[in-house]
């Protein structure tokens, strides 16, 4: 090989280790974003979705917080302790609410039946799980559930409403 072949292949060689050590470093800062103490941070990933279902989680990560408490309306509540949970590093619990929505037609007659999911999920641990309500059969999804989750950093022991569903708030709270 010669040497302007070999010095132009080890310049880009530099080049390429380059762009992969600051990719590194970006993506290992956005994943270990710290979270100051008394909040929390949320993500959200839709997960999937179609005319009559959907699937989202939202990302949870917490400092220093003794449980998250998801609630819809007066019909039903999930707790999960995030105490004595595996921990990162820097001591963020990390945790998954789950909402799904399913609407299915019966097999005979007009009505229809929509599941629903609210879940919380963290290493080691599930709270919460599905339900299921007749609706009519011209019910739309956009009628049924509303979710306005919004990213970003909250206060622990402040509710957050995500939406609703059968007009009944959906809130959860990171509790301190």
């Amino acid at each position: 090989m010669n040497s302007d072949r070999m010095k132009s292949t080890i310049a880009g060689l530099a080049l390429l280790a380059m762009f992969v050590g600051i990719f590194l470093l970006i993506s290992r800062e956005a994943d270990s974003a710290s979270v100051a103490e008394g909040k929390f941070r949320v993500t959200v990933d839709d997960v999937t979705s179609g005319g009559d279902y959907f699937v989202r989680r939202l990302k949870f990560r917490v400092n220093r917080a003794s449980g998250i408490r998801l609630r819809l309306g007066d019909a039903g509540e999930s707790w999960m302790s995030l105490r004595d949970r595996p921990t990162r590093e820097d001591g963020i619990v990390e945790a998954n609410v789950v909402l799904m929505c399913d609407m299915g037609h019966a097999l005979e007659g007009d009505q229809r039946w929509v599941t629903w999911l609210q879940q919380i999920t963290c290493a080691q641990g599930m709270a919460g799980g599905p339900s299921r309500y007749p609706v009519p059969s011209d019910t739309k999804m956009e009628n049924l559930v509303t979710l306005n989750i919004t990213e970003g950093e909250y206060n622990v022991g402040h509710p957050l409403t995500l939406g609703q569903f059968q007009n009944e708030p959906i809130v959860v709270t990171v509790e301190r």
